[in-house]
């Protein structure tokens, strides 16, 4: 059920139709009631951001608002670029993705804050997917240390041939296996074969140093990746691209975080109809056969706090966030850019984003300047 709200306006104003996203206050991107002693007095941030737009001069001289509100917890983004397409509304209130399906069909504002793609989850203990990611991260590094200890040998063999004297056991025939598995070795941090057997010569000592350096070096970068892999990880809760087919991953149909996630390889189970809190639910109550719900992460994050043991993967694509307007008002798009650019001159922009996302510590929700 919409409910609406009638600005009054002198005749000479242009009526402009606004859409006002509104839901609980464990939904972080919509506007809520206040408290329950002040039903029907909205906050959030983009009802907020919109507020101080509507009282700049520049556009209350021009346009009057017919406030329109959703339903409670509306999530059909799809159904609401089809309404404003069409000219029912003009602009929507909340953070939507100005993804280029949508764009084909509404315009967009300038951008209002930063918001990322994320999957929000219960941690499910996987050794198996961890050593996937830390394999996938690392097998290129890995390969290339192999390449490289091949190529060490082939060094040893060639520019340093007294060294078969100092190898026990092994004759001219092996001499060549034994150097490349030498230079391999160096590669992985065993460079006993390589000191140990060094020949006695100014060439065999060079040789022996820049091989160790070179050594070290690769095994430093090559540990310093796999403790980066898995502190991302960590920060990521658990969930990387390479472990999203592991499991189905539940999302609003026609909102554009589960579509993103989708493209770097999720299997989404979309679903209709049914508001955050009671997707967030459903999941909680479904953990066996889903592997967490795709939502933005300004719109999720409530979540974290209201459930101690959700967790959240983001890594996944940060994304500006915009209005949608009609494509029709191209005056009017133009007079609200001017407002918020306006807004984020002022720092007001940035004020009010820090009062509603500045506890976020993983996207730069209110860097725009």
């Amino acid at each position: 059920m919409y409910m609406s709200e009638q600005k009054p306006n002198d005749g000479t104003k242009q009526h402009i139709k606004a859409l006002v996203y509104i839901g609980p206050n464990s939904s972080g991107d919509v506007a809520h009631v206040k408290t329950q002693a002040e039903k029907g007095q909205y906050e959030g941030y983009s009802w907020d951001l919109f507020q101080k737009c509507m009282q700049r001069p520049d556009i209350d001289k021009k346009y009057t608002f017919d406030i329109t509100y959703s339903p409670f917890g509306w999530t059909n983004h799809k159904q609401t670029m089809k309404d404003i397409a069409s000219g029912k509304y003009d602009i929507a209130l909340a953070g939507f993705f100005p993804t280029q399906e949508r764009e084909l069909v509404v315009n967009f504002t300038t951008s209002i804050k930063i918001d990322a793609n994320a999957i929000f989850h219960i941690k499910k203990q996987r050794v198996m997917d961890e050593l996937v990611t830390l394999f996938m991260n690392v097998s290129g590094y890995i390969l290339g240390s192999i390449v490289v200890g091949i190529v060490i040998g082939l060094v040893l063999y060639y520019g340093n041939p007294g060294r078969i004297k100092y190898v026990r056991g092994v004759g001219k025939k092996n001499f060549l296996i034994r150097s490349i598995i030498t230079g391999i070795a160096a590669m992985f941090g065993e460079m006993g074969y390589l000191s140990e057997n060094a020949s006695h010569t100014y060439v065999g000592a060079f040789i022996v140093i820049i091989t160790m350096l070179v050594a070290y070096m690769g095994v430093m970068f090559i540990q310093a990746e796999m403790t980066s892999t898995l502190v991302q990880k960590r920060i990521n809760q658990g969930m990387s691209k390479y472990t999203l087919t592991a499991g189905v991953i539940l999302g609003h149909e026609g909102n554009a975080a589960p579509k993103k996630i989708e493209e770097d390889g999720g299997r989404i189970h979309y679903v209709k109809g049914k508001t955050n809190d009671e997707l967030v639910k459903f999941y909680l109550a479904n953990t066996d056969k889903y592997n967490g719900v795709a939502l933005s992460y300004c719109t999720g994050y409530p979540y974290l706090t209201i459930y101690p043991h959700l967790m959240v993967s983001i890594g996944f694509g940060n994304e500006p966030t915009s209005w949608p307007v009609n494509p029709d008002k191209i005056d009017f798009l133009e007079d609200m850019n001017n407002a918020i650019l306006s807004l984020r001159k002022s720092r007001e922009m940035n004020i009010l984003c820090v009062k509603y996302f500045g506890s976020l510590k993983h996207i730069p929700a209110c860097s725009l300047r």
